[in-house]
């Protein structure tokens, strides 16, 4: 018999049968898929352990070895739109919605007014009332576009992406034909690199888009056109994960129904695109075409590598946490940052390999055990992490 679902609880047929799928839970995730989640949250916390903004001098190594680890945002893309379009059904209900709001929104809501409330502590503290005002003046990037703290802006941007799953449904519904859906990513593909090489791309600082076509307006900053132009951008932004997910979803969906030597063949050429892909970016490759070999290469990989991979807590706990340590991380940085300024005051005195491989290590460890805390609370959890 089957354990029945309804919503969030089921009905108990048979006590074996609960514990069965309990103890074989960690089977039924793609455990290669969290592990890489596991590694893109590292990437992120390793990017900005190399951050030299505060004025400190970097080395060219340092910078070189940064650039390969960008592949994080897009690969939770990736997995992200490919998931949410993978269904047999795909499901756009007031359920769905409401799901993507308590598992982003909320999140979001909550983390934005955490580090709001940090920041200004901070400058109130350290007597930078200057920087504090410069922070407050600009309530529209804290409130819409994640400007509380400099990750948060991946979840408005997932958010406003999630409304392509209607494209797609749509697509799917009068079964478009693969070619078409080819032409499709690419010429999404060539819209959104028009947008970062024109400028126009949504911008971290000041938090606004089209920038190039507003400047000549005088109107950039009124806030309706600003909040329209962000979410268009970030629309743009996401419309080729969107297709690039429709593309290789039956390719994805076959891999583990492979041979073995098939599947050890993709492991090894999704890799070898990576690898490229990344060194790519050293010799003139468009940064659109770089982040989607990057994201569904390790997308496929992940796919392939969840056959070898039947069971591991370690996989699944960094999977699930992943989310919540690219959340939390940068406390877990502000940390570490200074305990080192204190015990080893050298390695804080520069940007170097060194430098980033310890604050990131330290980081990452202390953001996951956080989180993994975080999360044996039904409460927090929910309205932290989602879940």
């Amino acid at each position: 018999m089957k354990i029945i679902y309804l919503r969030r609880s089921y009905l108990p047929v048979k006590i074996s049968e609960i514990l069965l799928s309990m103890k074989n839970k960690s089977t039924q995730r793609l455990l290669g898929v969290d592990l890489l989640r596991g590694i893109a949250a590292y990437a992120v916390v390793f990017v900005h352990s190399g951050d030299e903004t505060l004025g400190l001098p970097i080395s060219q190594n340092a910078i070189a070895l940064r650039m390969g680890f960008y592949f994080a945002v897009p690969f939770f893309l990736a997995t992200s739109f490919y998931f949410l379009t993978s269904r047999n059904k795909i499901d756009i209900s007031k359920q769905f919605w409401r799901s993507r709001v308590e598992r982003i929104l909320i999140p979001y809501a909550v983390w934005s007014l955490i580090y709001v409330a940090f920041r200004s502590f901070f400058f109130f503290q350290s007597k930078k009332i200057d920087r504090l005002w410069e922070f407050l003046q600009d309530p529209l990037a804290i409130i819409f576009f994640g400007g509380a703290s400099y990750q948060l802006y991946f979840l408005p941007l997932l958010f406003t992406g999630t409304f392509l799953v209607a494209i797609a449904k749509y697509m799917a519904k009068i079964r478009t034909n693969i070619i078409v859906v080819g032409l499709l990513t690419i010429f999404s593909m060539i819209i959104h690199e028009w947008l970062l090489s024109s400028g126009n791309a949504f911008g971290l600082n000041p938090n606004t888009a089209f920038q190039s076509l507003t400047a000549s307006w005088n109107m950039g900053s009124l806030p309706p056109l600003r909040f329209l132009l962000v979410q268009v951008a970030w629309l743009i932004k996401c419309l080729p994960y969107i297709f690039m997910g429709m593309l290789l979803q039956p390719l994805c969906n076959q891999v583990n129904k492979w041979n073995s030597t098939y599947r050890l063949l993709t492991i090894f050429s999704c890799a070898i695109i990576f690898l490229l892909s990344n060194v790519g970016s050293f010799s003139g490759i468009s940064g659109t075409l770089k982040d989607i070999l990057q994201a569904y290469s390790l997308l496929l990989l992940s796919i392939a590598l969840s056959h070898y991979i039947q069971k591991g807590w370690i996989f699944q706990s960094v999977g699930a946490c992943s989310f919540g340590i690219y959340l939390i991380h940068p406390f877990a940085m502000v940390g570490v940052k200074g305990f080192l300024a204190k015990i080893l005051p050298n390695l804080s005195n520069e940007v170097s390999i060194i430098s980033m491989m310890t604050i990131s290590i330290a980081s990452f460890a202390i953001a996951w055990v956080a989180v993994a805390l975080m999360m044996k609370n039904k409460w927090i959890a929910k309205y932290t992490l989602g879940v």
